[in-house]
């Protein structure tokens, strides 16, 4: 897996997101499809920022470069999702497995027990491959009747 940093993302940030966010691949692998105005992205932004329950990390490599964005957030004591967004110049590089794994490592170590899930749209193979790399398994598979098939995978940290 490649060298990445995760920082917490920075109000300087909120242009790259939003850009990420509204790429035509993104979108076509998001739950919501439909492209993100910069207000309510502003708001977004801006929630996300003061929820306790929710931390954003940018990835940079060795040089500095942004690589994307992950976001952890906390379903419950011991539940915490996962959402990746790769920048779209650094897609199909390998930083995704790489952020994936370096999000959960975040964790202190006495906070063992931690289940990270991802919910990935059967129709996004990329995700999942990325998401078994890092470590995830496959847990199970719903179908969502606006998504399709949704795959729910994990991992523990013990």
């Amino acid at each position: 897996m490649n060298t990445i940093k995760l920082r917490p993302v920075r109000l300087d940030d909120k242009n790259d997101l939003l850009a990420w966010a509204n790429d035509p691949e993104t979108m076509n692998s998001r739950f919501n499809k439909r492209p993100i105005s910069i207000q309510e992205h502003e708001a977004w932004f801006n929630r996300s920022l003061s929820n306790p329950g929710r931390m954003i990390y940018l990835a940079e490599d060795e040089g500095g470069n942004k690589l994307g964005a992950i976001r952890l957030d906390r379903l419950s004591e011991r539940v915490i999702e996962y959402d990746i967004n790769v920048a779209p110049i650094m897609r199909g590089k390998g930083y995704s497995a790489s952020m994936i794994a370096a999000a959960s490592e975040l964790y202190k170590p006495e906070q063992r027990g931690l289940l990270f899930i991802a919910r990935i749209k059967k129709s996004n193979p990329r995700s999942k491959a990325a998401f078994l790399k890092a470590g995830c398994q496959a847990l199970f598979t719903y179908t969502d009747r606006d998504q399709g098939e949704i795959e729910i995978l994990g991992k523990i940290r013990l």
